[in-house]
């Protein structure tokens, strides 16, 4: 059979070229033209309007689609590049979406526009070609988001938490190797204390909203002259980690650093970590507009889901 042929949005272009070259088989680069007309609407190309490009790279081939859903502004045109790779008959159709955006993923009043549920719904409508389409993504905030996917493309949610293994194993100071991990809420104790060994020291936090404001307190554990690692799925305004933060330094941790998969930072608000005390902030390059913007600033320091997308991608349907 044909190379797999990986296409791309121009945000990610670093990542899948990343992704091609360290895969366990060859991948051919695919070519999207992403023009736009003069009133701002997509005019893009696939294959950059090569004649019989289409044909020869898509059709009877499997086909792979890096996306990045961190910018609510450019979802929209990605969707559009997804349906039409989807009309040509390709054997196979994987989209990879690493962060999936949770933002409004449930209905709590009259009228609201649940997002979340908006966007699964376009991807669960993918016209269908030999079989569904899968979406591939990384630490979903909300994992209701599943059933959202109707019978033309089906979920394949997988975790970061390898890549928190390879972090351990590259910690310079020896006694930081057996850190202890901290959960800020419940809500990421739920999603990752499963994931991680039973003999690690855990803390568990809990998170008391009140207003616009929060307090965090340490319901279980003992940071008491520890590196501590906080391990949550993102960060978007940081409040939370912060909280927690102060309240494991209060408790004598002797370093607290973080492990968010996602780091969303709207509004630049990555810029609130950058005297606050920790030690490391350890995010992937699942949002790249982010990613661009921290890279290089203490206290962060970028870890690639090119190896984790590489492997998943790899698997037979």
């Amino acid at each position: 059979m044909n190379q797999p042929v990986v296409f791309f949005c121009p945000q990610m272009k670093q990542l899948a070229y990343a992704v091609c070259a360290i895969g366990s088989q060859q991948y051919s680069i695919g070519k999207i033209s992403w023009n736009t007309f003069p009133d701002g609407s997509l005019d893009a190309i696939i294959g950059e309007g090569n004649p019989g490009y289409v044909s020869t790279f898509i059709c009877e081939r499997d086909v792979v689609f890096l996306a990045s859903f961190d910018s609510p502004a450019d979802i929209q045109n990605q969707m559009l590049v997804i349906y039409e790779l989807a009309r040509h008959e390709a054997h196979s159709l994987k989209i990879v979406i690493p962060y999936f955006p949770g933002t409004m993923d449930r209905e709590d009043k009259e009228g609201r526009v649940v997002t979340a549920m908006g966007y699964m719904n376009q991807l669960a409508n993918i016209p269908l070609q030999r079989g569904p389409a899968i979406v591939i993504t990384f630490d979903l905030h909300v994992p209701h988001e599943l059933f959202y996917l109707g019978q033309h493309a089906r979920c394949r949610a997988l975790t970061t938490l390898p890549l928190f293994e390879y972090i351990r194993q590259q910690m310079m100071d020896k006694s930081d190797y057996h850190c202890t991990i901290a959960f800020p809420d419940d809500g990421a104790y739920k999603r990752f204390a499963h994931l991680i060994s039973p003999n690690m020291p855990k803390i568990l936090c809990y998170k008391q909203r009140c207003g616009d404001s929060r307090k965090v307190t340490i319901v279980e554990g003992n940071p008491s002259e520890k590196h501590v690692v906080i391990v949550d799925d993102l960060i978007m305004a940081g409040n939370t980690i912060l909280e927690c933060r102060q309240a494991l330094a209060l408790a004598g941790a002797k370093k607290v650093s973080v492990f968010a998969p996602h780091g969303v930072f709207p509004q630049e608000s990555w810029k609130k970590f950058l005297d606050a005390g920790f030690s490391t902030i350890w995010i992937t390059d699942s949002c790249p507009k982010s990613t661009e913007a921290i890279t290089g600033k203490k206290p962060f320091e970028v870890v690639s889901l090119a190896p984790l997308i590489a492997r998943a991608i790899a698997l037979k349907n």
